[in-house]
């Protein structure tokens, strides 16, 4: 399974942090058994139009006329019956995952028939079609195209509702103000808080007292806790803190501060939602601390990956040795490799710098202290 794939399927599994927010129901044909389908809203509005347009018809006629008897904020619904409960389950293993099963029952075929057209879903049709064929070419090749059309739905919905709907305020004050539904346009269910240095926050500024602080200084993201995938947020969300008490309808959504930077929480979330991270040498140090904050691993696999295959011609953004010190302090061992490397190339143009000495002291100490 991909990576892309894994994190997506862990909405599917049972874990501390319940992040669903809408059950759909459907029953197995000729059965009085009700089957409950414990979903996503972002994911399924990412993945099918029809869904889209059901979810914010709710808002928007909610909006105009409140009386008119819809919720809101859908959090139910039922599948009409000749929508077979293992058609939709086959339907919500290809949203997840961009994949499907081996579908053998033909009332179950027929069935998946109508719920691709319902739900807006043709790809489904066409991984269906292919697994019934048994042409192990033809069925890796559609494999290959659904997974790869499911990352770039994923990445899409989070260009336009987590990138694009964004709000940027002039100071944390500020953003604690800044009040967003539950029933918000994104389906979020957290804010994440992310400040620029005001110095840093207008780029023609030199830093002086006299010199305007522009652009915008505080933003906050909309999320969803079950993209959030890592130990250091599922603790947040499952502990008896404020981040992690049940909320009701009518709150206003939580809001979590990151120690990072716009840029550099962008990039984090990036990577969360849809892995494909396109990480700069200019913020890949910054994001390497926030992965190791995070204990996103794989991130901090990727930075490292960045920093150590830089082109030995371009002159790094940052010191050579705040390199080696965040090897030693996010423990990743090539950075030090390469820091030393580094240094080792360019030995005549380090020898008198009083820093070095400073870091050769440091390593000394720490190898005493492992030795201890």
């Amino acid at each position: 399974m991909q990576p892309w794939a894994a994190g997506i399927n862990s909405l599917l599994a049972r874990t501390p942090l319940d992040s669903t927010d809408i059950s759909i129901h459907a029953f197995n044909s000729g059965s009085v058994v009700l089957n409950e389908f414990r979903l996503h809203k972002f994911l399924l509005a990412a993945r099918s139009q029809y869904f889209r347009n059901r979810f914010h018809k709710a808002r928007t006629a909610h909006s105009s006329d409140p009386d008119h008897g819809l919720p809101k904020n859908v959090q139910s619904l039922h599948l009409a019956n000749t929508i077979d409960a293992r058609a939709f389950e086959t339907a919500v293993k290809f949203m997840y995952l961009g994949e499907t099963a081996d579908i053998n029952n033909q009332d179950v075929l027929k069935s998946i028939g109508r719920l691709s057209r319902h739900l807006e879903l043709p790809g489904l049709w066409d991984v269906v079609m292919a697994s019934v064929a048994r042409d192990p070419r033809k069925r890796k090749q559609v494999r290959l195209a659904t997974v790869d059309k499911a990352q770039s739905d994923v990445d899409a919905f989070f260009r336009e509702y987590i990138l694009g709907r964004k709000i940027t305020v002039d100071s944390p004050d500020e953003a604690r103000k800044v009040r967003v539904e539950q029933s918000n346009e994104s389906f979020a269910d957290v804010l994440l808080l992310a400040e620029e240095d005001p110095l840093l926050a207008d780029g023609d500024g030199d830093g002086s007292e006299d010199t305007p602080c522009k652009g915008p200084v505080t933003v906050l993201y909309p999320a969803h806790k079950g993209m959030l995938r890592s130990e250091y947020f599922t603790t947040m969300f499952t502990s008896n803190f404020l981040e992690g008490r049940k909320r009701h309808e009518a709150d206003a959504l939580p809001i979590v501060r990151v120690d990072a930077s716009p840029a550099v929480l962008e990039l984090a979330l990036s990577f969360l939602y849809s892995e494909k991270t396109e990480i700069s040498l200019e913020y890949a140090l910054d994001l390497l601390f926030l992965a190791d904050q995070l204990l996103l691993d794989r991130l901090k696999q990727k930075c490292s990956h960045v920093i150590c295959t830089a082109p030995s011609n371009e002159d790094l953004p940052y010191s050579i040795y705040d390199i080696v010190r965040a090897g030693w302090l996010c423990r990743v061992r090539r950075l030090e490799e390469f820091g030393a490397k580094y240094i080792a190339d360019r030995l005549e143009n380090y020898l008198s710098d009083p820093e070095l000495a400073e870091l050769v002291a440091e390593s000394a100490e720490r190898i005493k202290e492992r030795q201890v």
